[in-house]
């Protein structure tokens, strides 16, 4: 039975090349810089399509080797093969322009495999040369495909393309909010049409196309989001969207106990008996696995240690300043917060710390410990351009105000 997840498969060759009029030497090829880009929208699976014998180092002599296979109509001898290509119903096919089509690498690939009913999406990274006749190319080897329009993208710029490419993802319905929610029409389509469709419009197109976070981590958020404004219904419709592209029954269940220290048990109370229905109702077996790593004997230890992995030795300095009658708040958030919950597995810690500042900013309010998390967040390595990204999509959620409050904090403890 043919599956329905997307494959990246790509061809690109980093080293001495030509770009913006010059030779330079990239560390990372063009085409794989905007294949990661497309990863990191879709969560897509990636292959990279590689030769058994490589390529020149030298720009000139790869050129004169691919003028050659071109010519001679070559099949190069591939290195790696995708052993699954039966769960794909997507190939997002990814190329430099050579002597005007793709390399004949990657025709190799596309004729290892049957491509009857399945949609390929190419795109190509040139200097100017644009798809060449690459389109019509993959036409006549997948006749039985459906091959939709290319994204060109300029090799100098490609650092610049992540709007273009989430635009034309769009277009192509890759990233479709309708994709997410496959069983599910809202109420509001026919009582609210007019509002829905503003607020699809801007949530799904217009937020979604700006920013580099992944649908998964982008759904994570959004639910942690939710359960701190207290949406039950609209988080049930969004972890179910969440767990049709990928988030685990693990990651769904991490989200709501990571909610507890931060919401409260009494806000947090419903979401837990709504995710365990919504798992149930998909045959999910519970309880799930266990993810605890402490003990009552380990869990200030070990608490402390993640604390100040992610603050530093300011936590030092808030145990010895504070008062005698309130040491006992800290010693909880060491032990409690950090020791039971943050020391979990099923997330990692940089996944929890954005969990943690997306609900502290929809809890309103608590603008100092927000501040905190911000530091605590750019400490791990989720920088300003992360924390704006996150706020961004989490906007239609909590509104302006909210949305405007963490942007002036993060301006406040990272400024530019």
């Amino acid at each position: 039975m043919r599956g329905t997840k997307n494959l990246i498969a790509y061809f690109s060759r980093e080293g001495n090349n030509y770009v913006s009029g010059g030779i330079v030497n990239l560390p990372v090829g063009n085409t794989e810089a905007a294949a990661n880009m497309i990863q990191k929208l879709t969560g897509s699976d990636m292959f990279r399509i590689q030769t058994v014998k490589d390529y020149p180092s030298d720009y000139n002599e790869t050129t004169d080797v691919a003028k050659q296979e071109l010519r001679q109509n070559a099949r190069p001898k591939l290195s790696g093969h995708v052993d699954n290509v039966d769960e794909y119903a997507v190939i997002i096919l990814g190329y430099p322009n050579w002597w005007g089509t793709m390399p004949m690498a990657v025709l190799t690939f596309l004729e290892e495999y049957d491509f009857s009913g399945r949609t390929i999406i190419p795109f190509c990274t040139n200097e100017g040369s644009g798809l060449g006749r690459s389109e019509s190319d993959i036409k006549q080897a997948c006749p039985d495909a459906k091959v939709l329009k290319g994204l060109s993208i300029r090799g100098g710029s490609v650092q610049k393309a992540e709007n273009d490419i989430s635009a034309w993802l769009r277009k192509s319905g890759i990233v479709d909010s309708k994709k997410l929610f496959p069983n599910h029409t809202s109420t509001l389509e026919v009582t609210d049409p007019e509002l829905i469709e503003v607020f699809d419009n801007f949530a799904f197109d217009e937020v979604l196309s700006h920013g580099g976070l992944d649908d998964r981590s982008r759904l994570m958020l959004i639910l942690a989001t939710l359960i701190a404004s207290q949406t039950l219904s609209e988080y049930k419709v969004m972890l179910g969207g969440a767990l049709n592209i990928g988030v685990t029954p693990v990651e769904a269940k991490e989200i709501v106990y990571q909610a507890v220290p931060y919401c409260g048990i009494a806000r947090v109370f419903d979401f837990i008996h709504a995710t365990n229905e919504v798992l149930e109702t998909r045959g999910v077996k519970l309880p799930l696995e266990g993810q605890s790593t402490t003990s009552p004997e380990t869990r200030y230890e070990k608490g402390l240690a993640l604390q100040k992995a992610i603050f530093g030795e300011m936590i030092e300095k808030m145990h010895a300043e504070s008062p005698r009658d309130q040491i006992h708040i800290q010693k909880y958030l060491t032990d409690n917060c950090f020791g039971d919950y943050y020391t979990r597995k099923g997330l990692d810690i940089r996944t929890r710390e954005l969990l943690t500042f997306s609900m502290i900013l929809s809890l309103g309010g608590c603008e100092s410990q927000l501040k905190a998390h911000i530091q605590g967040n750019a400490n791990i390595g989720n920088g300003k351009e992360t924390l704006l990204n996150v706020v961004t999509q989490l906007l239609p959620y909590v509104g302006y105000p909210r949305a405007l409050n963490a942007i002036r904090c993060i301006n406040e403890v990272m400024p530019a």
